[in-house]
């Protein structure tokens, strides 16, 4: 029978009631990590716990009574355990069913469990202006860094960490009504998109000069939902799943993890000429504070930023 230990003893444990049956569960070395008893009114002790399946030689449990020793377990390993049953959702298998089906009132069974390996924390980074209120956060998400070949004429089929490929609208032109869509990755790509699309429409000044701010200051709003996530390591920030971190451990990993100081993915912030986007500039953001929580969550940390071009 899977998991079924014969020969072990618990010193000095509470007597065993007649309609109880003791669960030990077994570390690696032999020795019992805890212990808990379920018990069932209007049984007799040295009967099973459960019986034969038809037409099979395993045993089962009804299904209410798995559920009750279920959840006897999911107590007795939950949040905060050191010791986990079938990689850490404690979820009894057939063999684990079958020990405890065979098991006898008044008795005990053992189980076998394993050390609780730790969890990422899953850092989440999030930006707010300098001199901004917190609640004005934005939650930031990474890209990893490639490098741009700006002399290919096709178009990026891949994410780039340093231009977001993510394609933003313009507002109406005031004249013509149109708007026109791309990412900073295709403006730095071919600087003279939008302006060869200008001349194809017959879009005129007044146009040109708003689509293309419009679509500047779009850029920019998308950059700053954006970090390069490259050598930014947060996997390593890790604990006993459902205990609890402090503010200062996830500053503390932040600052020994080259994830203190995050940049924005690139965005174009003038133009040499209406349609041509020349010029392109960075946001940094600095980590300054973080949530409190527990191993399992994501920890929220909050990185300032100022509202200036970095890049003359």
């Amino acid at each position: 029978m899977a998991n079924l230990i014969i020969k072990r003893a618990v010193k000095k444990a509470d007597p065993i009631a007649d309609n109880a049956v003791r669960i030990n569960f077994v570390k690696p070395d032999d020795t019992i990590y805890k212990s808990v008893d379920w018990t069932k009114t209007g049984v007799v002790k040295g009967n099973n716990l459960g019986y034969q399946l038809s037409g099979n030689s395993a045993w089962g449990l009804s299904s209410a009574d798995l559920a009750a020793i279920q959840d006897k377990i999911n107590g007795a390993l939950g949040t905060g355990s050191n010791y986990e049953l079938n990689a850490g959702n404690n979820t009894l298998t057939s063999g684990e069913i079958d020990t405890i089906a065979h098991g006898q009132f008044g008795g005990q069974i053992y189980l076998n469990v394993s050390a609780v390996k730790n969890q990422v924390g899953a850092i989440q980074p999030y930006a707010f202006k300098i001199d901004a209120d917190l609640s004005t956060f934005t939650s930031l998400s990474g890209a990893a860094q490639a490098v741009l070949d700006l002399t290919s004429p096709s178009a990026l089929t891949a994410v780039d960490g340093q231009y977001s490929t993510t394609a933003v609208t313009s507002a109406k032109g005031p004249d013509s009504g149109k708007t026109y869509s791309m990412s900073a990755a295709q403006a730095a790509q071919n600087p003279l998109l939008l302006e060869t699309w200008f001349v194809a429409n017959n879009i005129d000044a007044t146009d040109q000069k708003a689509i293309t701010s419009s679509l500047i200051s779009s850029m920019k709003a998308q950059a700053r939902k954006e970090f390069i996530s490259t050598n930014v390591n947060f996997a390593d920030f890790t604990g006993l799943p459902g205990t609890a971190f402090t503010s200062s451990s996830v500053m503390t990993y932040l600052n020994g993890h080259n994830a203190n100081v995050l940049h924005s993915t690139k965005y174009p912030v003038a133009y040499s000429a209406p349609g041509v986007l020349a010029v392109t500039d960075q946001t940094t953001y600095v980590a300054t504070s973080a949530d409190a929580g527990t191993y399992g969550k994501a920890a929220k940390a909050y990185y300032a930023y100022a509202d200036i071009n970095l890049i003359p």
